[in-house]
C-alpha cells in the first residue's frame, strides 16, 4: 500500500504510510465478508473490466454517504494509486462490517422491502442514495488489485485493506476474512498526514466525519488512455445528481458541467408543460398498450387512465418527505402548471447548459405521471451541430441521445438509444434529451448500467421515442423555415443564363425525344414539378415542357424517410436533371437513339444503387469496408468496427501506436468474455504481405489488451511464394499460429451478407473470426456457409421457439423461465427435433436483432418483451428473419 515515493524501514515505520499505520494500531475487529456469489458472478464481468468504472463507483459512494466535497487524485502510473476522499459520513466498526456485505448490505435489503434509501446529514436532508445493491466497491479492482478505506468517525480513524484475489478465492463454505484496524484520530494523523499529500488534509478542514478510499496495486494496463481527464470528467458528470450540494474535484480541478451549444432548432423545457407534445406521448401510450396487452385490439380500446398524463410535483433528488409514491406527489392541472411557469422554448441560453440550477433540482419540479410507470420530468433539445466525437464513440461515450437517469445518476452511458430503434443520425445526433425515470429503480440489474426488461422500461421507451418525434418534427420545420424559398420556375431562367447556347440545344433534343413542341418561351416555360410516377417510373422525366421529379422513387424515398426536407429534394431533383437534360443534347447531336438510351440507364441504375445504400445499411457497410481498403488502416479499421456493431457485435476501435487496431468482445459461457484483437490492412493497391502484417507485433498487441485470438483483415493477402516456391512467407508464418485468423474483404461482405438474410448467433461470428481455414482457396467462404446452415432455417421454427418461450415468460412468475423448460414444453408437444442449441440460438437472433428479447447466456434463462408476432415483424423489417 506504499504510495509513489513512499520509505520503507523495517526498524521504524513510515510516518506517511498506511502500513506504518497498521503496523501500530490495533487490530479491533475480524470477520468473513458475506458475498451473495450468486450476484457476483452476474456482474464480475462487467465490473472488472473498466478503469474508470472505479472511480465512478467510488465517486456514488460519497455522494451516498451525504457529502458535500469529494477529491479524486489519479494515478499516473503503476507505481501510483488512485484516491478518493469525502466529508461525508464515515463509518465505525459495525458499519465497515456491513460495507463488506457484497450484495446483500443494508442498501439490498431496503430496496426489496420497498424502503426508501435516504440519508440526512448536516445540510444534506432526505438526499436518495444511488448505491442498491453492494457491489459497486468490487469495480476498484478494475483499476488495481487492492482496496483500503480509511474512515474516521467519533474521534476514531480506522482501516480496512481487501485485495481481489480474497474475493475471487473463496466460495460460500469458504468466505474471505478481513481485518478492522483502529486508532485514536489525532494519533492517526501522524501516519495519514504526508499519505494526503495532494488531497486537502482533513484535520485542516476541520472534518468531524470522512473516508478515503484508496486503490493501490495499480495494473499495467489501468493508467494510461482510459484515465484521460477528458473520459473522467465525463464520467463524473454522469455518475451522480447534477447539484450544488456535491462538488467533485479531480486532480486539483474542479469538474465543471459540460457546455452545448447555444443555437438549437427546437427545445422542450419539460414536458409536463408541454401540451402538444404531452397529447403526442398519450398517442403514443395507446398504441403502447394495443401492441403491449391482449386485452386491446385498438387504440379506441384503451381506458383514459392507461395513457392519459396527469401533471405531479415531485423532487427524484433530495426530498425530506421520504419515497416519491402517489401519496407523496402532490398533482396538479395541466393548465395550472402552464400558467405558473413559462415555457422555454424560446430560450436560446437555457438549451445551450447542461447544468439545470439546484433551485429545480433541488426542489420540486413538475412531471408527468405514466401509468404503472410513474413520474417522468423530460427535457430535451435538437441542436444546429452535431453533439459527437468520433474518439468518444470509439470509447462508447456519447453527448447524444436520451439519457435515462435514476436518482440522478445516468443509466445509459454505454447506449444512447436506451434499446428504442436506431434513429436517422442527422437529427439523432444533434439530440439531448434527459429523463429522470423514479420507476425504473426497481428495474436496475445489479451493475446499474442497464434495466432488466419489462413494462416499466417499455413505457420509458414509448414515452422516448414520443418526445423525440416530437422535437423532431419541430426541428425538421424550423430548419425548412430557415431555408431559402424556392421557385421552381426560375429553374429554365437560370440554366438559360448559365447555358445561353448549348441549353437550347438539350430542350430542343428533349422535345424531339418526347415528340412534342418546343416550349414557345424556350426554358423560360419549362418548370420542374414533383409527381407520383410510381417506385419502378426513372428518378427524373420530361414531358411536354415540364421536367418530373418522381417522389416515388427509391432514392426519393429514402431522403425523405432520412427526413431530408421537401425544398432539399427538388434541389436533388435539378441536379439529376442535369442527366436527363445531357440526354437531351446527345440526341441534338445526332448520337445514336439506342446510345442515349444506354446512358439514361445506366445514370438510373446507380440512382438505385445510391438508394439502397439509405434503404439498406448492409449494402452501405459493404460498401464501406471495400472503399476504406483502399484508403488506408484507419478508415479501414473505422469500417469494419461500424459494420460489426451494426450486427450487434461488442466493437471498439483504438489504433493508437502499441495498441490493437479494434478490441471484439464476446460473451461466452459462465460469464466469461472471449476477445479478439483486429488488425486491419489497408492499402491503396496490391495484397497484403507478410512484412505489412508484421505478425509478431500483432501478437504483441494480443497480449497487451489480454485478448484470446487475433484477426487480420485485407483486400487481398499474398498467398503465392516467388518462382518456384509454392508458398509465400505470409502463408508459412500464418501455419505456425493457432492464435491467427486471416479474412479477406470478400469474407467480411459475404458474412454480412448472409447475416442479412437470416441473422448469425454471436457464437458462429466468432466461430468465423477464429477459423484457420486460409484465404484464396474458397475454405474462408465454405466456413461461413458452414456456420450460416447451423443457424434456424425457418421462420415457422422461430415463431414456434418465441411463441412457446415467450408463454414460460408470463407463466413464471417469481424467477426468469430458462431453455430447458421451453424445451420441455415443446417435447411434450410432440416437438422433439427442436433441441436446447435451437432454442438458444433462436433467443440470441432475436435479442441481438430486435432488443425485445433479453437472454443470459450464464444460466440460459430470458425473458420476453413482446408479443412474438411483433419480434418477428421487427426481425422481417432488418432483413434477418
Amino acid at each position: 500500500m506504499a504510495k509513489s515515493g513512499a520509505s520503507s524501514d523495517a526498524e521504524e515505520p513510515d510516518r506517511g504510510d498506511l502500513a506504518g499505520f497498521v503496523s501500530e494500531a490495533e487490530r479491533e475487529h475480524e470477520f468473513q465478508i458475506e458475498i451473495s456469489y450468486d450476484i457476483l458472478r452476474q456482474v464480475s464481468s462487467q465490473l472488472y473490466t473498466n478503469p474508470r468504472r472505479a472511480i465512478e463507483e467510488l465517486v456514488c459512494n460519497s455522494y451516498d454517504a451525504a457529502a458535500t466535497e469529494c477529491f479524486v487524485s489519479t494515478p499516473e502510473t503503476t507505481d501510483d494509486i488512485l484516491q478518493v476522499l469525502d466529508n461525508g459520513v464515515s463509518m465505525d466498526k459495525d458499519e465497515m462490517e456491513i460495507l463488506w456485505e457484497v450484495a446483500g448490505g443494508s442498501k439490498k435489503e431496503l430496496a426489496e422491502q420497498g424502503e426508501e434509501r435516504v440519508i440526512d446529514a448536516g445540510d444534506i436532508e432526505g438526499r436518495r442514495q444511488i448505491g442498491r445493491f453492494g457491489v459497486g466497491k468490487l469495480a476498484a479492482f478494475a483499476l488495481g488489485n487492492e482496496l483500503t478505506h480509511v474512515a474516521t468517525k467519533d474521534g476514531v480513524t480506522r482501516i480496512i485493506s481487501v485485495r481481489q484475489e480474497d474475493i475471487e478465492g473463496h466460495d460460500v463454505g469458504n468466505p474471505p476474512e478481513a481485518e478492522i484496524y483502529r486508532m485514536d484520530e489525532d494519533e492517526a494523523r501522524d501516519y495519514l498526514g504526508a499519505y494526503l499529500d495532494g488531497l486537502p488534509d482533513p484535520w485542516d478542514q476541520n472534518w468531524d466525519s470522512w473516508t478515503l478510499a484508496v486503490v493501490d496495486d495499480v495494473d499495467e494496463d489501468s493508467s494510461g488512455r482510459d484515465l484521460k481527464p477528458e473520459y473522467l470528467d465525463r464520467m463524473i458528470r454522469t455518475a451522480i445528481p447534477r447539484s450544488a450540494n456535491f462538488v467533485v474535484h479531480r486532480n486539483g480541478q474542479k469538474v465543471e458541467p459540460r457546455d452545448y451549444p447555444d443555437e438549437h432548432y427546437a427545445h422542450i423545457e419539460n414536458l409536463a408543460k408541454d401540451e402538444d407534445a404531452r397529447e403526442k406521448v398519450e398517442e403514443g401510450l395507446k398504441q403502447f398498450w394495443v401492441d403491449w396487452s391482449e386485452e386491446y385490439d385498438e387504440a379506441d380500446d384503451v381506458p383514459e387512465e392507461k395513457y392519459e398524463l396527469d401533471i405531479v410535483q415531485i423532487n427524484p433528488y433530495e426530498e425530506s418527505d421520504g419515497d416519491i409514491d402517489d401519496d407523496d406527489v402532490e398533482s396538479k392541472d395541466a393548465d395550472e402548471t402552464e400558467e405558473d411557469d413559462t415555457e422555454a422554448d424560446d430560450g436560446e441560453e437555457e438549451a445551450g447548459d447542461e447544468e439545470v440550477s439546484n433551485e429545480e433540482f433541488g426542489a420540486e419540479v413538475a412531471a408527468v405521471e405514466v401509468d404503472d410507470l410513474g413520474p417522468v420530468v423530460a427535457r430535451g433539445t435538437i441542436y444546429k451541430e452535431l453533439l459527437t466525437r468520433d474518439k468518444l464513440e470509439d470509447r462508447n461515450l456519447h453527448d447524444y441521445g436520451f439519457k435515462v437517469r435514476v436518482r440522478g445518476k445516468l443509466l445509459n452511458r454505454g447506449d444512447p438509444l436506451f434499446g428504442t430503434r436506431d434513429k436517422v443520425y442527422q437529427w439523432f445526433k444533434r439530440f439531448h434529451g434527459e429523463f429522470e425515470i423514479p420507476g425504473l429503480d426497481e428495474a436496475i440489474l445489479v451493475q446499474r448500467d442497464s434495466v432488466r426488461e419489462g413494462l416499466k422500461p417499455e413505457l420509458s421507451r414509448t414515452v422516448m421515442e414520443s418526445f423525440f418525434s416530437v422535437l423532431r418534427s419541430r426541428a425538421v420545420e424550423a430548419k425548412q423555415e430557415e431555408e431559402e424559398e424556392y421557385d421552381p420556375e426560375e429553374f429554365g431562367h437560370r440554366l438559360h443564363s448559365i447555358s445561353p447556347h448549348k441549353a437550347p440545344q438539350a430542350l430542343e433534343g428533349l422535345a424531339n425525344r418526347d415528340d412534342t413542341d418546343y416550349p414557345r418561351g424556350g426554358w423560360k416555360d419549362v418548370d420542374i414539378h414533383l409527381a407520383e410516377h410510381g417506385r419502378d417510373g426513372d428518378a427524373v422525366d420530361y414531358h411536354d415542357g415540364t421536367i418530373y421529379v418522381n417522389t416515388d422513387h427509391p432514392l426519393f424515398r429514402s431522403l425523405e424517410a432520412d427526413d431530408m426536407p421537401s425544398e432539399l429534394v427538388k434541389v436533388v431533383g435539378e441536379a439529376l436533371a442535369g442527366n436527363l437534360i445531357a440526354s437531351g443534347y446527345l440526341s441534338y447531336k445526332d448520337v445514336r437513339e439506342d446510345l442515349v438510351d444506354d446512358s439514361i440507364d445506366i445514370s438510373e441504375d446507380a440512382l438505385r444503387t445510391a438508394s439502397r445504400y439509405l434503404e439498406d445499411p448492409i449494402e452501405y457497410y459493404k460498401e464501406q469496408i471495400k472503399t476504406a481498403s483502399h484508403e488506408g488502416d484507419d478508415p479501414f479499421e473505422q469500417a469494419i468496427v461500424d459494420a460489426l456493431t451494426h450486427i450487434g457485435i461488442e466493437a471498439e476501435h483504438y489504433g493508437d501506436s502499441g495498441d490493437s487496431d479494434a478490441i471484439i468482445t464476446f460473451g461466452i459461457q459462465g460469464g466469461e468474455q472471449f476477445k479478439i484483437s483486429l488488425e486491419a490492412k489497408g492499402k491503396e493497391e496490391g495484397a497484403v504481405d507478410h512484412s505489412d502484417a508484421e505478425f509478431s507485433t500483432a501478437l504483441e498487441h494480443m497480449d497487451h489488451d489480454d485478448c484470446d485470438h487475433t484477426v487480420f483483415v485485407a483486400r487481398e493477402f499474398q498467398l503465392n511464394g516467388p518462382p518456384g516456391v509454392e508458398d509465400s512467407k505470409l502463408l508459412k508464418q500464418f501455419r505456425r499460429h493457432d492464435d491467427l485468423t486471416l479474412l479477406t474483404v470478400e469474407a467480411i461482405q459475404e458474412m454480412l451478407d448472409r447475416h442479412a438474410d437470416r441473422g448469425f448467433s454471436h457464437e458462429r461470428i466468432k466461430n468465423i473470426m477464429t477459423t484457420d481455414a486460409e484465404p484464396g482457396n474458397g475454405e474462408l467462404l465454405d466456413v461461413i456457409e458452414e456456420e450460416w446452415n447451423e443457424m434456424p432455417e425457418e421462420t415457422g421454427v422461430m415463431r414456434t421457439v418465441l411463441e412457446e418461450a415467450r408463454q414460460q415468460f408470463l407463466d413464471e412468475t417469481v424467477d426468469a423461465p430458462d431453455i430447458g423448460m421451453v424445451r420441455g414444453a415443446l417435447r411434450a408437444k410432440g416437438k422433439d427435433s427442436i433441441d436446447k442449441d435451437t432454442i438458444r440460438t433462436a433467443l440470441r437472433i432475436a435479442q441481438a436483432d430486435t432488443g425485445m428479447v433479453s437472454f443470459n447466456p450464464d444460466d440460459n434463462s430470458f425473458s420476453i418483451n413482446q408479443k412474438p408476432e411483433q419480434i418477428l415483424q421487427e426481425m422481417d423489417q432488418s432483413g434477418n428473419n
